[in-house]
């Protein structure tokens, strides 16, 4: 059973490693600088940048579904009375 297990876990793992050969790019000048690029000082601004859009459209999606908080004080009531009546 070991064996069976070892050898699934084998495949998997060149499988994965696939894609990483097939890059034609990847061991070239261009993939060098590409990787030079994102992984400089400002990895952690980049990777902020790129994430701070998926909160703020999860914060608009919670508010659309949940309902937005509400006020404090009373219930919404009728506004003052406007016309003639109200003199």
């Amino acid at each position: 059973m070991g064996h069976r297990r070892l050898s699934c876990l084998l495949l998997a793992l060149l499988a994965a490693s696939a894609p990483a050969d097939a890059c034609p790019v990847c061991d070239r000048e261009t993939g060098r600088r590409v990787r030079a690029g994102l992984a400089d000082e400002d990895l952690g601004r980049n990777v902020l940048a790129t994430a701070l859009p998926f909160g703020i459209f999860l914060g608009v999606a919670a508010a659309l579904h949940f309902g937005l908080p509400a006020r404090r004080g009373g219930p919404p009531g009728p506004g003052p009375a406007t016309g003639p009546e109200s003199s």
